[in-house]
């Protein structure tokens, strides 16, 4: 049985699809949107209809994963209702709005030196850091006591090329070193965790970076390629997943000279601020005024 964290959409969703054709018993489809948990939930049982896994239950369950109440509940009725967890894909996340002061960098125009507020990188790293604390600390003691189970955890390309919003880049990083902990400390009582890492993927998330201006963020995936790689990585053991082949260089690159890779990240963020220079200034008015303080993937 499989659990899944802002289900609702994006990589989200494409993990339950992928879960659900997969052979999965049942999928929890996870989410602060229950309709859009509900209709992920009708698209895992027709596809389950049409593979071998057509006894798929799908189920949707609105939760907040702020709230550690919240993930200790969605646990617990998780398991009252589909049995034992066997993966709980840790997948909610949240970036700052394109038009914050902090996708800026550190050089651009007004933006110069400016940091998002504080209630957005409490808010950022409660969902992407601390929703992971409260998921291990509810479900890994059941995991332990019944001798393992999985953790998937969508980190991002961010956790290993900081390079725009700070919050995001931050809360990502953690999110990755989490993960490896929970690798080293549990991972010899049956415990697995895989650490997926796309860069840019069509989702909600990166609506508005699809553009050549945006290049420096890589190749644009679809969400599905996400879920395989993941699945990949799952069969293999490992602990990383790396959709786009350019993060594991940069991974290796990082570990092998560290000052060599912060020059090369600096290379890529001036890039970056090239691109907002030239195409998004005349922009800003219309995003400041429209887009949302979060995305969510």
């Amino acid at each position: 049985m499989v659990v899944v964290t802002g289900g609702a959409g994006g990589i989200g969703a494409a993990l339950c699809l992928a879960f659900a054709t997969g052979g999965a018993s049942a999928v929890v489809v996870a989410d602060l949107d229950l309709e859009g948990a509900e209709r992920v939930c009708e698209e895992c049982r027709r596809a389950a209809s049409s593979s071998s896994s057509s006894s798929l239950l799908a189920l949707a369950r609105r939760v907040d994963v702020t709230v550690d109440s919240e993930v200790e509940a969605l646990i617990g009725w998780s398991e009252r209702r589909a049995g034992p967890i066997d993966l709980f894909a840790a997948n909610a996340g949240v970036m700052a709005a394109r038009s914050g002061v902090e996708m800026g960098g550190a050089g651009r125009g007004r933006a110069k030196g400016a940091f998002a507020p504080p209630e957005e990188w409490d808010r950022v790293l409660a969902v992407n850091l601390g929703h992971l604390v409260s998921v291990g600390r509810h479900l890994v003691p059941r995991y332990l006591a019944r001798g393992g189970g999985h953790l998937v955890i969508t980190a991002s390309a961010a956790a290993i090329c900081p390079v725009g919003a700070a919050s995001y880049a931050v809360s990502k990083a953690a999110a990755l070193a989490f993960g490896e902990w929970l690798a080293i400390a549990y991972g010899s009582r049956g415990v697995g965790v895989c650490c997926v890492c796309p860069q840019r993927t069509r989702t909600d998330m990166t609506r508005g970076y699809g553009g050549n201006q945006d290049r420096w963020l890589g190749r644009m995936i679809e969400p599905g390629e996400v879920a395989e790689c993941c699945l990949e990585a799952l069969r293999g053991g490992n602990v990383h997943a790396f959709p786009h082949g350019e993060v594991r260089s940069h991974f290796r690159r990082k570990a092998a000279d560290t000052d060599r890779w912060v020059r090369g990240m600096r290379r890529v963020n001036d890039m970056y601020l090239r691109a907002v220079r030239e195409h998004g200034d005349q922009e800003d008015g219309a995003r400041e005024q429209s887009a949302p303080v979060l995305s969510r993937l």
